[in-house]
C-alpha cells in the first residue's frame, strides 16, 4: 500500500527544513502557492501541514502565516545522561506535562526509525 499523498508532502518539507531551505522562524509559502507546487487539493496539503504542527515542526500564526517553530529541547539520549541530567547542566528545572496526544499515520523517518508495517498507526504525545 502506497503511502498517502499528504504524508509525502509533509516529509518533503520536513527535508527542506532538515536542509535549511526554511530556517527556524522563517514563514513558509502560503497554502495557495504550495498546492500548486505539490499538485494537490488545499484541504491534502492543510493536512501535511497540520502533522507537521501537531509534530511541533510548524505553528500557525493568526492572520500571518505559518512558520518553522522555533527547536525545542531535544537531545539524542545516549544512555549517558538522562533528562533530568541534561536539564539540570543547561541550568533548567526538570517537569513534564501532556499537553495533548492524538493517533495518525507516521512520516517516512518514523516508519523507517521504527520499523513499522505500511498500516501502522503512531501515538503522537506532546
Amino acid at each position: 500500500m502506497e503511502e498517502p499523498i499528504y504524508i509525502k508532502i509533509h516529509n518533503q518539507i520536513k527535508r527542506d527544513i532538515e536542509n535549511h531551505v526554511y530556517k527556524v522562524g522563517d514563514r513558509i509559502p502560503a497554502e495557495r502557492q504550495l498546492a500548486v507546487k505539490f499538485g494537490v487539493s488545499r484541504m491534502t496539503l492543510r493536512q501535511a501541514i497540520k502533522t507537521l504542527e501537531d509534530e511541533g515542526i510548524l505553528e500557525r500564526r493568526l492572520g500571518s502565516g505559518t512558520y518553522v517553530a522555533s527547536q525545542k529541547v531535544q537531545e539524542t539520549m545516549s544512555g549517558i545522561m538522562s533528562f533530568t541530567e541534561i536539564t539540570h547542566a543547561n541550568g533548567q528545572t526538570p517537569s513534564s506535562k501532556v499537553i495533548s496526544y492524538r493517533i495518525g499515520k507516521p512520516s517516512l523517518s518514523e516508519k523507517e526509525r521504527l520499523n513499522l508495517q505500511p498500516d501502522a498507526d503512531v501515538l503522537r504525545m506532546e
